[in-house]
């Protein structure tokens, strides 16, 4: 459970960001959860320790449990396997259900609730359960510009292969997976009811390899559903093959009069994430690169041209600082309250991350062990580039003759024109779907990207479209560090050492963001329009956030002698967050308490 409070009506952006959707932004909120998941595995996948409802190969070196399926796990480094199997061709089950009660708001729903089938490699989940794609590190990252922590989960079935295989034929050097989604956004929207398609596949090398690549291709629909004005989108069968296809609408669909921009571009709403991923060691420590492109169109596919995007470079010392392959906990158990759930392993005790499967509370990973104390686990340094999104030019060609911009020929491209034509893409905006890339409100992707509600907040008498998304150009700069405090305990100083008892590791995670709106106020030859519109100034805003998480030894002795006391999982969480800038400056706490591997 957890509750959080902001000065000024309004909570900080990370102290409410990347908690799957569970804080509202409004001046003060929380929650009270319970979790229950339980796993039937064959004996042969309990034998080799490696089952496919246990940890897989891709995250049990990693520790932070961001990689549910279909979710795509970062660029980490992970515990070289010799490519033995991880699986074997037998069934394995798993269910899992979640419910929380939000007191202030006199709510209780069911927030999770899946059931999943493993078969070797192959996984099918159906229900509502949370994920993220992408090669950022979700528990120190702005967020993947695709899914990313920062929404509830949505009802949806998943067909897939969740870990990285050997491709026959390529003498196990390249290695793939990837998922094939149908989602149904339930919530209170505009369009009532749509649909969300959803594929991905990606590709690397061997990762026992001193460098390691990959890449990969993930691609988003929202179709179908009713519109208040133009009645029912397109949904049938043929619609389903063009929607997956990217293809346009069909010219002679009865609905093909009130949805016309979809015959002459695709059926729906349409985004997409190229992604590029490089690892290598370098001074002892491990160093991973990262490059999401986001598109919304085929001009934002030709990524060679693509100037926006989120670049990220991660960096763990933990190799260098450490002697052993585990963390500096004495007992080696691990644990941590992370973005997305809680790592209650063997890793180690980074206050962040964890995973819904309990596979390990930290980055670095390992067996515990008597290694030296890691102050900083991770450092994450990011861009995040909005601005361009393929330009100012209109996005669509003129279809009158007359106009002097009509070019037959070539219809996107006019050498006495200033841009292209195809340019203002409006990121996660759409005039069909306008409750935009969110769910129940909250940011399926990145929450830089400004929503209606934090803009009317920064700006009362702005006076702002339809549009969902008030400021969807954004340059911002981040940095996350994460680390253990358990070094505290050995400090001489007695209140130091006191302290180093209770907590157990930290977050920090600062933001420069610059924002300048969207294309609504920027006119076909890139000039503002009205330069008192929301954002016109291009203003600049910071949130940062602490967080610090802990335990009582103290209070489990008080209740229990017994050493491996159920009490033992009690975990502690404080967070301290600050926004200030020329937009406004608002300070905000939150406090969470946890037991077991329940996720908060």
């Amino acid at each position: 459970m957890a509750a959080a409070f902001g000065s000024a009506g309004l909570m900080p952006m990370w102290q409410v960001s990347h908690r799957g959707g569970r804080l509202l932004d409004q001046r003060s909120d929380g929650w009270m959860g319970a979790r229950l998941v339980t796993d039937w595995r064959h004996a042969s996948n309990r034998q080799i320790g490696r089952g496919s409802i246990s940890p897989s190969p891709s995250t049990v070196a990693t520790g932070p449990g961001q990689s549910h399926l279909p979710g795509l796990s970062p660029p980490d480094r992970e515990e070289p396997r010799r490519y033995r199997h991880w699986h074997t061709w037998k069934p394995d089950y798993r269910a899992g259900i979640e419910f929380i009660v939000k007191p202030e708001a006199g709510e209780t729903r069911i927030y999770e609730a899946f059931v999943q089938l493993q078969y070797g490699p192959f996984q099918v989940t159906g229900g509502r359960r949370s994920y993220t794609t992408g090669f950022a590190y979700d528990p120190l990252s702005t967020g993947s510009m695709g899914m990313s922590p920062n929404h509830a989960p949505f009802p949806r079935i998943t067909a897939g292969i969740p870990h990285y295989v050997p491709i026959p034929f390529t003498f196990r050097h390249l290695e793939i997976r990837g998922f094939y989604t149908h989602g149904w956004l339930d919530d209170d929207r505009f369009t009532s009811d749509p649909w969300l398609h959803e594929k991905a596949v990606f590709l690397r090398t061997r990762s026992d390899w001193p460098v390691r690549l990959q890449g990969g291709f993930t691609h988003f629909a929202m179709w179908g559903g009713d519109h208040p004005d133009f009645g029912p989108a397109p949904a049938r069968f043929e619609d389903y093959l063009r929607v997956v296809l990217g293809r346009s609408a069909d010219p002679s669909h009865e609905s093909a009069a009130d949805f016309h921009q979809w015959v002459a571009n695709a059926i729906g709403d349409h985004l997409g994430v190229i992604e590029f991923g490089l690892g290598w060691e370098l001074f002892g420590m491990e160093w991973d690169a990262y490059r999401q492109i986001l598109f919304e169109d085929g001009s934002g596919m030709r990524f060679y041209h693509n100037r926006d995007g989120l670049n990220g470079l991660r960096i763990r010392p933990g190799s260098r600082l450490a002697s052993g392959p585990g963390g500096s906990v004495p007992d080696g158990s691990g644990g941590g309250i992370g973005s997305r759930g809680i790592g209650n392993g063997t890793a180690s005790v980074s206050g962040t991350g964890g995973a819904d499967d309990g596979a390990g509370g930290s980055v670095a990973g390992g067996a515990g062990g008597s290694g030296e104390n890691r102050w900083i686990r991770t450092i994450l340094v990011e861009y995040l580039g909005t601005i361009w999104q393929s330009g100012p030019g209109p996005t669509d060609p003129p279809e009158n003759p007359d106009d002097p911009f009509y070019d037959p020929e070539e219809p996107y491209f006019d050498a006495d024109y200033p841009y292209n034509f195809g340019g203002r893409d409006q990121y996660y905006n759409h005039y069909v779907y306008r409750n935009g890339w969110t769910y129940r409100d909250f940011t399926m992707g990145t929450p830089l990207l400004l929503q209606q509600a934090r803009g009317r907040f920064y700006y009362p008498d702005g006076d702002f479209t339809w549009r969902r998304f008030v400021s969807n150009r954004v340059q911002a700069w981040h940095i996350g560090l994460e680390g253990d405090l358990f070094g505290l305990a050995d400090v001489d100083a007695a209140p130091v050492a006191a302290l180093g008892r209770v907590l157990t590791g930290y977050r920090l995670m600062v933001t420069r963001a610059r924002h300048q709106g969207t294309y609504d106020n920027i006119d076909i030859f890139n000039r503002i329009v009205n330069p008192d519109a929301p954002f016109a100034d291009k203003p600049v805003q910071y949130h940062t956030m602490l967080e610090l998480s802990g335990r009582l030894p103290w209070f489990n002795r008080q209740i229990t002698s017994d050493p491996g006391s159920p009490l033992d999982d009690l975990r502690l969480t404080l967070a301290l967050s600050l926004d200030a800038g020329e937009l406004t400056r608002h300070t905000g706490i939150l406090f969470g308490i946890r037991w077991g591997n329940a996720t908060y």
